[in-house]
């Protein structure tokens, strides 16, 4: 097996939105496992929440941002390489006023 049938087997793997979800859902419990170890059963839910949560907020930001993208691409008023650097330029920026 050649590395580029390699990378094409791993880039269709990787495309399928149900291997993803099962790819999740092992590594949460992977995680849960290696938590339950270290905590008691309240502050393994109050933590796994928490980590649910993140998670959940990063799809949502994604699903926007695609979404946006998308949308600016279909009305053919701003080419691709703009917008990106543009949004860029607003990820920077807004580092810099968290600091």
């Amino acid at each position: 097996m050649g590395m580029k049938q390699m990378i094409n087997t791993l880039t269709n793997f990787l495309s399928n939105k149900i291997n993803l979800t099962i790819m999740q859902c092992i590594l949460y419990g992977i995680l849960g496992y290696l938590l339950k170890g270290n905590y008691d059963w309240t502050q393994f839910c109050i933590v796994f929440v928490i980590l649910l949560g993140i998670q959940f907020i990063t799809h949502i930001k994604a699903v926007a941002q695609g979404m946006m993208m998308h949308q600016l691409m279909m009305e053919g008023q701003h080419k691709v390489l703009e917008v990106m650097k543009k949004m860029k330029e607003y990820d920077d920026n807004t580092d810099d006023r968290l600091n």
